[in-house]
């Protein structure tokens, strides 16, 4: 599964794949893994979005993830925040997706919110 989720990450750096489908493919995988794995799925996706931001091909700027549950199984729900780059939330000319996608899991229901910032095209 990580390598399809490999292979639809090398689609959204090109911008072949909108922002939902990938937020959609993300939760699927995190709603498959146990619940002690979390921070190695955490660490998956940091180093991932460093990836994202890095490559050469890529038009992205800046990622923020933002996971909302009851992570690694606690009794409250917790956010933890996955932020790389730059993503400026504050101003109306830059080229930022969003998408909120929810999982259902036998553990309780987990939020993923996604901020994309883009190169700005000249």
């Amino acid at each position: 599964m990580y390598i399809d989720f490999l292979k639809v990450t090398a689609l959204f750096i090109r911008k072949k794949v909108n922002l939902s489908f990938f937020v959609y493919f993300l939760s699927i995988i995190f709603k498959n893994i146990d619940k002690k794995y979390h921070n190695r799925f955490f660490k998956f996706v940091t180093d991932l979005f460093k990836i994202l931001v890095k490559a050469k091909k890529s038009k992205v700027k800046g990622v923020r993830l933002v996971i909302s549950g009851k992570i690694k199984g606690k009794l409250r729900a917790k956010s933890h925040i996955i932020h790389f780059g730059t993503v400026s939330n504050n101003t109306l000319n830059k080229d930022i997706n969003y998408s909120c996608v929810h999982s259902f899991t036998k553990i309780g229901a987990f939020g993923l919110k996604m901020w994309v910032s883009y190169v700005k095209k000249k």
